[in-house]
């Protein structure tokens, strides 16, 4: 009995550490599964700020399209090559 310390003789505080352990470890709500979940919760918000600036700029892009006539024709003849009927169109890479 010499050999074991004596916090864990005491019947209460070897109870208390035991629930501590699992409450750390192994419980459906334990910490490490928190801090997993908090993890996951920060790359879903950085995703979502991605999204909200994509976003933006989308709608900038849109504006500036249903301003101006210039910019739609030349956004399709840059990214879908068209062209009128009696035109050639030369791509350089």
């Amino acid at each position: 009995m010499r050999r074991v310390p004596k916090i864990f003789r005491n019947k209460y505080c070897a109870i208390l550490i035991i629930f501590a352990i699992w409450i750390v470890f192994f419980d459906e709500a334990s910490i490490m599964q928190w801090l997993r979940q908090r993890a996951v919760n920060r790359k879903i918000e950085k995703k979502i700020e991605l999204y909200k600036k994509n976003t933006q700029e989308l709608e900038k892009r849109i504006e500036t399209f249903e301003t101006c006539r210039d910019s739609v024709e030349k956004y399709a003849r840059e990214h879908y090559c068209m062209k009128f009927e009696n035109e050639d169109v030369f791509i350089f890479e």
